[in-house]
């Protein structure tokens, strides 16, 4: 529709019979986050709709009343908020998803990039050694995808792992993709013990440990070995 020409289409639906008072509205960018509306009769929907620009159609008829009733997707929660989502590319998609589900216009703008470690020396010679480990702690996704992968080349599966925890709900979803149900899940960490919801505890000297965390800046993951899991963070 021709928003430029809203007062000439107004004036021949009229002069053509339908009656000033029927209901009307213009919609702009219709099913965009950025969607306005406008309501009125054709009596007044030209001027209501003034500073309107294409795209835009208008709804003319009954239909055009029920909009009160009909008009869930401007209530969404987030409709009309812009949300930056600054994740790294491979791990925003469904954030994004979620939040464009709620109303949100999303602009994705990585300010992180994930990359594989200068030297998987460290984690290779951590899982040939497995059997020597009490625990494997896990503090992320990335730590999870980065260990069993190596642990795939290494030619071996969950099945050499000792003991598991994993940091965060979102850790132990990843773990639970390669059939691994950890046997603590700290929700955090305070002094030198770290426990979780199962009442498992782990003390600094307790077990011998190898951590595989989300790294720095520049790095995708990092591995720690130690007594209690001493210097492994979340």
């Amino acid at each position: 529709m021709g928003v430029k020409n809203l007062s000439h289409i107004v004036e021949r639906l009229t002069s053509n019979g339908l009656a000033a008072e029927t209901p009307a509205a213009v919609v702009q960018w219709g099913t965009a986050p950025q969607q306005r509306t406008a309501m009125g009769t054709l009596s007044d929907i030209a001027e209501r709709a003034a500073g309107m620009e294409a795209p835009a159609v208008l709804v003319v008829g009954k239909v055009a009343a029920l909009r009160e009733e009909l008009a869930w997707f401007e209530r969404r929660p987030l409709f009309g908020r812009r949300i930056v989502v600054t994740r790294a590319r491979a791990q925003a998609s469904e954030l994004c998803q979620q939040l464009e589900a709620l109303g949100a216009e999303v602009v994705e703008m990585p300010t992180i990039r994930i990359e594989p470690p200068a030297d998987w020396g460290p984690l290779d010679q951590a899982i040939e050694q497995l059997h020597t480990f009490h625990w494997v702690l896990f503090t992320s996704v990335n730590g999870v995808d980065g260990f069993f992968g190596r642990l795939a080349l290494a030619g071996k599966d969950a099945r050499a792992l000792p003991r598991v925890a994993a940091i965060g709900p979102a850790t132990a979803e990843r773990l639970a993709v390669h059939g691994i149900r950890p046997t603590a899940s700290p929700s955090g960490s305070r002094g030198g013990t770290r426990g979780g919801p199962h009442g498992t505890r782990i003390t600094r000297g307790q077990a011998r440990a190898v951590a595989s965390r989300g790294g720095r800046a520049g790095d995708s993951s990092h591995w720690h070995r130690g007594r209690g899991c001493r210097g492994a963070r979340g």
